[in-house]
């Protein structure tokens, strides 16, 4: 008995689509598998990257100190005195050093300077920067400056005085200085980092008072807080970096910056007359 055409046909057919689609379907088998391993092994290897950036960050938590947090504009302050006060008392403190004990200070006038050098610069001097999150430390040096000039009048020394060659300065670029004699005996320093374009400022004594300066400090300079009141002032800068002179200073209600050229001369300290 032989098979018609058509059966043939019939059967010849479903072994071509079996030929043909088996392998197709196989394959997408195995492609998909294949696809889900490699997402499986992706959510892996990212899970493992993400716990070990969680760990290097913690540990460098611990290694790096806090970078002080940006306080609000002045305007803010001039406008709400109470909020001044209240991120003071929000401020981190560090644990609290010996107590000193302020009996008396004065301020070494400008004429004094050479006397206060003879005595107290001898031995070198040790510094303390603004290494810590208190709003001695965080409030920006022009602010600071302000306050200094309404409790302790003008500062000893300023740019104007800094011996200058070639009209530029040799070898400091102070904005300004405030020499101090505490308890008839000690030294004390008072000076900007770098000008209006900085935060905190710089304090200094005889290097037998070094493990006394954090406290020398709050015990001097803690009514630049308590106390916040401003008085105007006017300084010159110089600022190496771009060569350029600069008027800077608190006119009893606003701060300014204002670039000038450079001075054939510094006869004297400028005023707030000077400001255009």
């Amino acid at each position: 008995m032989t098979r018609s055409p058509t059966g043939y046909g019939r059967w010849w057919g479903w072994l071509l689509g079996l030929l043909l689609v088996g392998p197709a379907v196989a394959q997408d088998g195995v492609l998909e598998h294949l696809l889900h391993r490699i997402q499986a092994q992706r959510a892996l290897v990212w899970s493992y990257r993400t716990a070990w950036l969680q760990q290097q960050a913690a540990e460098w938590a611990t290694m790096l100190p806090p970078r002080p947090p940006e306080l609000l504009p002045l305007a803010l302050y001039e406008r709400y005195p109470a909020l001044g006060r209240l991120v003071a008392q929000a401020m981190p403190r560090e644990e609290p050093a010996p107590a000193f004990v302020l009996e008396s200070w004065r301020v070494v006038r400008r004429f004094e300077q050479r006397w206060f050098q003879r005595r107290f610069g001898r031995d070198g001097w040790a510094y303390l920067g603004s290494n810590s999150w208190t709003p001695l430390d965080t409030l920006r040096t022009p602010e600071l400056r302000a306050r200094l000039q309404a409790h302790f009048g003008d500062p000893t020394r300023t740019l104007a005085e800094v011996d200058l060659e070639q009209r530029r300065p040799r070898d400091e670029y102070i904005q300004f200085e405030y020499w101090l004699v505490l308890n008839d005996s000690i030294p004390f320093r008072i000076m900007d980092v770098n000008g209006p374009f900085e935060r905190g400022i710089v304090v200094a004594s005889a290097p037998r008072y070094r493990n006394q300066l954090w406290a020398i400090r709050q015990a001097l300079l803690g009514r630049l807080i308590a106390e916040p009141r401003r008085a105007p002032f006017v300084d010159y800068y110089y600022q190496r970096e771009t060569d350029t002179w600069y008027l800077t200073g608190f006119d009893g209600r606003t701060f300014f910056l204002e670039p000038i050229r450079r001075p054939l001369m510094i006869p004297g300290r400028p005023r707030l007359s000077d400001i255009d």
